[in-house]
This record gives C-alpha cells, structure tokens and sequence, in this order.
C-alpha cells in the first residue's frame, strides 16, 4: 500500500522543536553534576530581547539532549569480552577482511556491540555549546537563503551540535570558513538547492574513502576526520552534514540496517526550506530511519523497557520510520509467541551474512500468544520474524512477502 505522508513535515520538525520547560527541566536533572555547564548556556541568553531566538535555540539544545551522547562500540564474543580485532590495525582491507574472517570462524557469534556510553547532559560544556549557537546565527544572517527556514528547521536540521555519536569537536567554524566564498560562486543566492550541491561537490577533496574504516564501527569526530584525511561512507555523511548545517543548509542522515546492495549504510539528505526531502541516489531499502537530535517516543528503544538488548541497527531512541518517503510500503502481521525473556520482535531480511532485523516492535510476555503489527514496511522484500536472544538473531516462522 503506497502511502504519501503529508503530515510528515509536521512529525519531523517535532523532533527537535523549542524546549518546553518539562523537557528542559528533565534534560537539567539527568545533567547531575555537569547541570551548571547547561545553566551557564542557558543564561548567557537570558538577558536582552535581542536574544531571545539564540535563547529558544540554546533551550531546544537543552531539551532534546538527554538521549544523545558519544558512543563507543567493539567487535565482541558471545560472552561479552571484546576480541580486540581493529581494522586500522592492518596495512590494507584485504588483510583486514581476512582477520575478521578468522576471527568469526573460531567465534561464530562475533557481533559488534555498544560497549560503553557517554551522555552528552553528563559531560558538555558550555564553552563548547555557547559558540555552537553563536556560529549557528551567525551562518543565518551571513546566507540569503536562510530567510526561508523557520526556527523549527533551524532547531531539528541546522543547529544540533552533532550529527551522530561520534566525539564531539569544533567545526562550525572551519566550514563557514571554507565555503566563505559560496555566495559568491553561485548563480542565484538565494537558491538553497544550489547551494548544497556546491558544498557536496567540494566534499571528496576533504575525505577520501579507506575500506578498512567500514569494519570499523566508531564513527569519527571532526577532528579526527581531517587529521586522518580518510574514512568510512558513513564518516564521509558525517562530514557532509557538518559541512551544510555549519553553512545554513537543513539537512538529515537517513539509514538502512539493510539495503538492497547487501549492507547496512547512512547518507546524506540535503532538505528544503520546509525540513522535508529525500536522498534521490539513496539504495534502495526495506526500512529507512532518519537520525534525529534527541529521543523519539515512536522509536523502538523508546518502546521496550529500560535495559532491553536490541540488535545494533535498531538500538538507538534518535531515530524515526521515513520508509514511506522512499518507496511503497504496506502493513505485516505477525503471529508471536514470547518466551519469558523476550521484551521486542524483529523482521529480518536475509544478507550476505545471515538474517538482518530491519525493524522491530515490542511485546509483552504475560499476554501469550498475539498477533503484531509492523507498519510501513518496504514492498517487495522477503521477511522473516525473529527473537533477538544471548546476542543472537534468531529466526522462527514462516517467511512473509510483501
């Protein structure tokens, strides 16, 4: 069933709209120790009329912040210990590829884990988060095109201080400065389309792609990225995304856990004045997530009880279901039965390396048997439903087609 969302510019502006005093209350309790560096921001803009938008945007940072963080993540073994396996280890992928090879023929449950999380309400500063702001207005009165974005673009697509949860490092600064001529170099500026392009074009200079960085699970900061000089597709987003929103250009990652080419991937998606677009050349996929700044109540990790272990594509709470501005999608029903332990069940597609969940979906089990519902699914793939058990994908069920 096709479907095209026309309350979507309403659902996605609300991932990061201003802060009500609720959410930045919550955001300033769960800072604990580090809550005067959130009070510090907040008061820089407390006084004079003048700032009151830099106070709303300062108050959105806040609000929608006890979610995002930096994360770190291992090649581990089935009982938890990290491997050690590091792809930049090796000369080349090749030899990489061969290790990691090795590897899970001797540990046949090798996975890549979230080992260790660090909330940015825990550890930000706000001499890190006040030139944040200021950088960000900053573009806004310097670019002709960002009359057309409203605060609610500027909040959820332009002034997020991450991207995703790399370390966190400076780079407004540098990117206005390097595309300081833009302007300058295009035909109409006021044409914010335009714009991106230019900016997206001059990108390749600034990273190059080493295959060694896609066994490698940690995403780069800023920093990191231009000292290396090199890095993975989804580094590459990164950068791309740093390189727009520092110049006054909404834009989102949107990923698969899947896509058709066989692999998980993110990409950039540059978007129009009213937050809304998709990624013309994205792979086609059976479910697309767009990464947002701060929790989402409709994702799955916000669904299912604290501490519930979620396969890796599907753990974070800063996602939201964008499948249906990609393509066709319909309604499945699956049949479950629960065991005690179980908390969500997935829809897998199978990949080069076994079943991949692509989605997934709570369940309570002291209800017994029931039927969930998993909505906007890709068309034109074959699914199977799966418990995600000890770190294990495992399938039941017949497969289902759409």
């Amino acid at each position: 069933m096709r479907r095209l969302l026309r309350l979507a510019p309403v659902l996605l502006l609300a991932a990061c709209s201003v802060g009500s005093s609720e959410e930045v209350t919550e955001s300033l309790l769960l800072a604990s120790d580090n809550r005067p560096e959130l009070e510090m921001l907040l008061g820089h803009y407390r006084i004079g009329e003048h700032r009151k938008p830099q106070l709303a945007a300062a108050r959105a940072l806040v609000a929608n912040m006890s979610t995002v963080g930096t994360a770190r993540y291992e090649w581990i073994d089935a009982a938890g210990r990290s491997t050690g396996f590091d792809a930049l280890r090796f000369p080349d992928a090749a030899s990489a590829r061969a290790d990691l090879a090795g590897l899970r023929e001797r540990e046949p449950a090798v996975h890549v884990a979230r080992t260790r999380f660090v909330r940015d309400v825990d550890t930000i500063l706000a001499e890190y988060l006040i030139p944040n702001v200021e950088d960000t207005f900053a573009a806004l009165r310097e670019r002709p095109w960002a009359a057309q974005l409203s605060p609610e673009v500027v909040h959820a697509w332009i002034l997020p201080h991450r991207v995703g949860v790399e370390p966190t490092s400076s780079w407004r600064g540098e990117c206005m400065q390097q595309w300081a001529d833009l302007t300058r170099r295009m035909e109409d500026p006021q044409d914010m389309a335009e714009a991106a392009r230019l900016v997206l074009d001059d990108l390749p200079k600034w990273l190059a792609h080493d295959e060694r960085y896609e066994l490698t699970p940690n995403q780069q900061s800023f920093a990191q990225m231009r000292k290396r000089g090199v890095g993975s597709r989804s580094d590459r987003a990164n950068l791309a995304a740093y390189a727009l929103r520092a110049n006054a250009i909404p834009c989102a990652i949107d990923c698969a856990p899947l896509t058709i080419e066989g692999r998980a991937a993110r990409w950039i998606t540059a978007l129009d004045a009213a937050g809304e677009g998709v990624a013309p050349d994205a792979p086609p996929a059976p479910k697309v997530y767009r990464e947002t700044y701060g929790g989402r109540p409709s994702s799955l990790a916000a669904r299912v009880p604290l501490g519930t272990a979620l396969p890796l594509a599907l753990d974070s709470p800063n996602r939201l279901d964008v499948t249906a501005l990609y393509g066709a999608v319909a309604a499945l029903d699956v049949p479950v039965a629960p065991g005690p332990g179980d908390r969500a069940v997935f829809l897998c597609v199978e990949g080069p390396d076994g079943p991949v969940p692509v989605a997934g979906a709570p369940v309570d089990p002291k209800a017994g048997p029931s039927v969930v519902r998993f909505a906007d699914v890709g068309v034109g793939y074959r699914y199977r439903a799966a418990w995600y058990r000890d770190g294990r994908i495992t399938p039941f069920g017949d497969p289902l087609e759409l």
